[in-house]
């Protein structure tokens, strides 16, 4: 859906970039509700709400699926998850960049899809 999202989006010319800050300044809001102050009720109800934007794999888990699952193994599956997302991101720049010079036979502007990718 997210992806779906973001090519409609990218087809208008909407600024996926201010999106990713937003995005970031939920998840730092989020953060906050973490640390031990007392909060109005008011805030305390924001910080649930964003804590939607918040990617934990703990919500999905991982040891109903796999009983035996180690806390060494969960946590270093946790600690590459972002080098899984670098790996997959740098494949897609790849191949679209091959896709370029395949299709459209130019080496010119191999990069300008970088900051779509990015956002």
């Amino acid at each position: 859906g997210a992806v779906i999202g973001g090519y409609i989006l990218n087809k208008r010319n909407f600024n996926l970039a201010i999106m990713a800050i937003v995005i970031d300044f939920f998840q730092v809001l989020a953060v906050f509700s973490s640390v031990n102050i007392v909060w109005p009720e008011s805030l305390i109800r924001l910080f649930q709400l964003l804590a939607l934007f918040n990617l934990n794999i703990d919500i999905a888990a991982p040891e109903c699926l796999v009983p035996n699952l180690e806390y060494e193994t969960k946590w270093f599956l946790m600690e590459a998850m972002p080098l899984a997302v670098l790996a997959m991101l740098l494949l897609s720049h790849l191949l679209y960049s091959l896709y370029k010079v395949v299709v459209y036979r130019r080496r010119a502007k191999l990069f300008s899809h970088v900051s779509r990718l990015i956002s």
